[in-house]
């Protein structure tokens, strides 16, 4: 419809994402410090997952004819689920590392979502 390049697009759609997400780490951060309880920076450590993941999504919805999230199961398949999965990887890792190995788990999330990050970067630059 509009003039806009793929890539401003999707990079665009990406900031936003991270943008609420960041908004409401906060918002559960003031909730905890009102309330008293330990801070950890668990929530922060997946910021770059949640961009990676959101990269994926724009892009996934954006080079198919899905536009609508209400078209069924078509969707679920080819877009939620590997924006979930790669949203959820580095927390799975996270857990494995930390239990095989007894590394920090918010350090190994945040190595992941790192990498996850960089990758998405790479793939989004060669396809546009």
């Amino acid at each position: 419809i509009l003039p806009i390049d793929f890539k401003t697009l999707v990079l665009s759609k990406s900031v936003l994402t991270v943008m609420v997400y960041i908004v409401s780490m906060f918002c559960l951060l003031t909730m905890a410090v009102l309330r008293g309880y330990e801070l950890t920076p668990f929530g922060f450590a997946q910021i770059p997952s949640v961009f990676a993941m959101s990269v994926l999504m724009a892009f996934l919805t954006e080079r198919t004819d899905f536009k609508d999230v209400y078209s069924g199961m078509s969707v679920l398949f080819l877009i939620f689920l590997p924006s979930s999965i790669v949203v959820y990887a580095p927390i799975v890792l996270g857990f494995v590392f930390n239990f095989v190995f007894g590394l920090d788990l918010t350090l190994i999330s945040f190595l992941v979502s790192l990498i996850e990050c960089g990758v998405f970067f790479i793939f989004i630059k060669a396809k546009t």
